[in-house]
């Protein structure tokens, strides 16, 4: 499969490595948030008595390494696959951030909500997945020009 979308660009195959960015990024993002890595960790926020109130999924941790390790194929940025590549993946990753879920918790004396803290949540894997396929139905063609992509026919 994968030396078949090498060589073919459309938007089947923008959706693909988008969708494969978003993957990567979304499960990193959420093993974080389990603590399967050493090195990452939530910022975890504290109301005034020091009371923990909330901890934003950390997407720059997805992000980062998914960008690592997705973009270290296409390193020829004069190529337009290669360009075309590094845009779809940056679409995946950008879709993760987009679809975060805002989460609430109400403080106060017998359940009021005296005051409320929210922080930032990953949404189920199948939002983002639906995200992709309205960007997928909007993909237009591009070509390399100058090394940027702009609209037009390849």
């Amino acid at each position: 499969l994968d030396c078949f979308l090498a060589f073919t660009a459309n938007r089947e195959t923008a959706f693909v490595h988008s969708i494969n960015a978003a993957a990567v990024t979304y499960f990193l993002t959420r093993d974080c948030r389990r603590g399967i890595f050493r090195n990452c960790a939530c910022v975890r926020q504290t109301g005034q008595a020091g009371e923990w109130r909330g901890c934003n999924d950390n997407v720059k941790f997805g992000e980062v390494l998914s960008k690592h390790f997705l973009n270290a194929r296409h390193v020829d940025k004069r190529k337009a696959r290669a360009v075309i590549h590094l845009h779809n993946n940056a679409v995946g990753r950008k879709a993760v951030k987009k679809t975060l879920k805002q989460q609430c918790k109400c403080h106060g004396v017998s359940g009021g909500c005296s005051s409320k803290s929210c922080w930032k949540t990953l949404p189920l894997f199948s939002e983002i997945g639906d995200y992709l396929k309205a960007k997928y139905q909007q993909a237009q063609k591009v070509r390399l020009h100058t090394n940027k992509l702009v609209l037009g026919i390849l």
